[in-house]
């Protein structure tokens, strides 16, 4: 009797922690989209470089997706130890591709969320698997099962590529200009969130919550080569002009300084004027809020991150 009342507490407390990741993962998401001003990407404010969206449909497809955290973090959470991390992500992978079709459902075949889908649950999977064995959620210790995970990926994606196949836009950058994208990110553990995006979230933490997050994404995009622009612009030029705004940028002070507000305003209408993006960016931004939610170890002035 009392092994079977143990044995239902775990399954509640898995349940519990599944429950709070997808909460996590939802909440990443909103606040990602609810940040103003993202040159080029959806919020509240405007959306032209997006014109088939606006900032509710990623609300449809943001609350849509929390049963698949759901199911990644109990997958997480139940993965047996001993196997084989690859078929982990095998595992995840088919989830993924059924929330692509909810997703889809969800914003009238509207693509919102499918790199966060990829990336994002991979994330939510490996602090669950770390939270199932009781482990620390720390740096090293996510990057460490991120990369046990993800150990085929490229070679399972991207080798053997061939031009005249029917190919995903980022494969198709892959072929062109060696790029591999938000994989060769995900593969290496997530590097730019871990160096750019958690280190700047956790540096202005007297910033209000939108600046913040603001500071945080931009940061990301200027160390990030992101394939939407590249895709967008049609040359990968694009990413040295990218680069030297968001210096000027920071140069100017960033947001603290009403020059640095300008200078973004100004570039935000840029990016829109020549429909640009920085999805890329805006995926990472998202891992890098939900990680702030739960990474132990940080200094952020009594929040536990």
């Amino acid at each position: 009797m009392a092994k079977l009342i143990d044995e239902a507490t775990a399954a509640n407390q898995r349940g519990t922690v599944a429950e709070q990741l997808a909460d996590q993962a939802v909440k990443a998401m909103l606040n990602e989209v609810v940040t103003w001003p993202k040159p080029g990407l959806v919020d509240p404010v405007e959306h032209r470089a997006h014109p088939d969206m606006d900032v509710f449909t990623f609300i449809q497809s943001a609350t849509s997706l929390r049963p698949y955290f759901k199911r990644a973090a109990t997958a997480g959470l139940n993965f047996p130890t001993g196997q084989p991390a690859p078929l982990f992500f095998n595992q995840l992978r088919l989830l993924g591709q059924r929330a692509e079709t909810t997703m889809f459902k969800a914003t009238a075949g509207v693509n919102t969320h499918k790199g966060t889908i990829f990336s994002l649950g991979i994330l939510t999977e490996a602090v669950a698997t770390l939270r199932g064995r009781q482990l620390p959620v720390t740096q090293l210790n996510v990057q460490r099962v991120v990369k046990e995970m993800l150990a085929n990926l490229l070679a399972t994606d991207l080798d053997g590529l061939k031009h005249g196949q029917q190919l995903t836009a980022g494969e198709r950058q892959y072929l062109a200009y060696g790029q591999t994208g938000i994989r060769g990110e995900a593969a290496s553990g997530f590097p730019t969130v871990f160096k750019y995006g958690l280190p700047t979230w956790r540096a202005n933490w007297g910033m209000n919550q939108n600046d913040r997050q603001l500071t945080s994404f931009l940061k990301i995009a200027r160390h990030t080569d992101d394939t939407t622009l590249v895709k967008r612009a049609g040359d990968p030029a694009i990413l040295a002009w990218k680069d030297q705004q968001l210096d000027r940028f920071f140069e100017l002070g960033g947001l603290t300084t009403k020059q640095g507000r300008q200078f973004l305003v100004n570039l935000e209408k840029d990016f829109s004027d020549r429909h640009l993006s920085l999805g890329g960016a805006a995926d990472l931004l998202i891992a890098t809020i939900f990680l702030a939610s739960g990474m132990e170890g940080d200094n952020d002035h009594g929040t536990k991150n």
